[in-house]
């Protein structure tokens, strides 16, 4: 499954009230459970006994689940609770009828597109589990070898760039494109001549900021 040596893979069925006995939920994620999830699988657990790279400082397994879900959508709910009651570091792959979504928490829940499962191949790099984390980060995230995000920047982070500071530099770019949508509406209605140039001078300030981190 995407990619991953055959002495990780698992595939152990995991009953979906094992989850509801375990996690603290609303009825409404309970019901989430039972109406968007058919099927939760252990697909692979990856972890020095199974592919042979040392445990890193932070990180000595990363368990992938395998959600069947009964629409094309990611019940990012769903998935949140179930990355929070599992100690390990977890990658959750969505399928869907041959496609599949891949989602894992790196600062908040990172959901990538939708693609053929076929298509998808997760590589493990890195000396250390931790880095296989975040290699497995990058590629889910940043489309690294991997599935792309949603949204996703058309813009290279510079390889010197941790996997949080490019997170963090995608967060910024984002940010000021709605800036940028937003002052440039605000801009075009104003009528008031100091307030217009204000507002002109925020844009001007917003797309030179934006353009920095696009190059």
């Amino acid at each position: 499954m995407l990619g991953l040596p055959s002495t990780v893979a698992v595939g152990r069925v995991i009953p979906k009230n094992a989850f509801y006995r375990n996690l603290k939920m609303t009825s409404a994620l309970r019901d989430a459970f039972t109406h968007d999830v058919e099927k939760i699988e252990m697909a692979a657990s990856i972890k020095e006994a199974t592919c042979g790279i040392p445990a890193g400082e932070h990180v000595a397994e990363v368990v992938v689940l395998a959600l069947d879900v009964r629409e094309r959508t990611v019940p990012r709910d769903v998935v949140a609770a179930i990355i929070r009651g599992i100690p390990n570091k977890v990658l959750v792959a969505c399928r869907h009828e041959g496609e599949v979504a891949l989602a894992l928490v790196r600062q908040q829940l990172q959901v990538g597109t939708w693609q053929p499962e076929g298509d998808v191949r997760l590589a493990l790099r890195g000396a250390t589990l931790d880095d296989v984390w975040d290699a497995l980060s990058e590629q889910v995230i940043f489309a690294d070898g991997a599935a792309a995000v949603e949204p996703a920047s058309s813009s290279e982070a510079a390889p010197s760039l941790t996997i949080d500071e490019r997170i963090e530099r995608e967060r910024r770019i984002e940010a000021l494109r709605r800036d940028v949508a937003t002052l440039t509406r605000k801009h075009d209605k104003e009528k008031q001549i100091a307030k217009r140039n204000a507002l002109f001078r925020q844009l001007k300030a917003a797309k030179r900021d934006l353009a920095e981190l696009e190059n």
